[in-house]
């Protein structure tokens, strides 16, 4: 099985094709890279024997989608497997700015949601939790000391994010973009970086 190629300085590799993407490889990226890679391989090796492979990298955003992409991609040109990393947010469903605030939008909803479900919102909270979405810190775990209810609510978004853990949300429109591309390239392997 073969290892993930050794590197002697992470920073110098190439990364993916979004511009202003900021990569900063750390040791932690580093050895979940060096346990992926020999399964990376043992997976894909067959399928090149026949063709070409897309290996899609996804999650969300500040998770190390484009570190683990970038170190997978560089091993696998390093063992002599062309690979290019086509970063999924240069197809998006909707402009970055838009799906900040869906997310936002969808979190803040489930906040609400666990709220209304533990009998705690009524006016005066609806008003509070305003002010604070307004001043942008209803995140804010300190804010609690002031509103008793604020736990609940971030308890209810940490949950309903544990729930979208492994979900992949994304466009058809996307995907087909990306495995077209991936034809189009040539190249063996591409991998694809892409937030959730």
């Amino acid at each position: 099985m073969p290892l993930c190629p050794a590197l002697t300085d992470p920073n110098s590799i190439p990364t993916g094709d979004m511009p202003g993407d900021k990569v900063h490889i750390t040791d932690w990226h580093l050895a979940a890279a060096a346990t992926l890679y020999p399964a990376l391989r043992e997976q894909l090796d067959p399928v090149l024997a026949a063709g070409r492979a897309v290996v899609a990298v996804y999650g969300g955003s500040g998770v190390g989608k484009s570190e683990l992409g970038s170190l997978l991609g560089h091993a696998l040109n390093a063992d002599g497997i062309g690979a290019y990393i086509l970063s999924g947010d240069n197809y998006p469903r909707r402009i970055p700015s838009v799906n900040d605030a869906e997310r936002l939008r969808v979190f803040r909803h489930a906040g609400v949601r666990g709220l209304v479900d533990a009998g705690a919102y009524d006016a005066s909270v609806r008003d509070a939790l305003s002010s604070l979405q307004a001043a942008g810190t209803d995140a804010d775990p300190a804010a609690a000391a002031e509103h008793p209810w604020l736990p609940t609510y971030l308890g209810a978004v940490q949950a309903f994010l544990r729930q979208c853990q492994g979900v992949r949300v994304g466009s058809v429109l996307q995907a087909v973009q990306l495995l077209l591309g991936a034809v189009h390239l040539g190249l063996p392997v591409l991998a694809v970086t892409g937030e959730i």
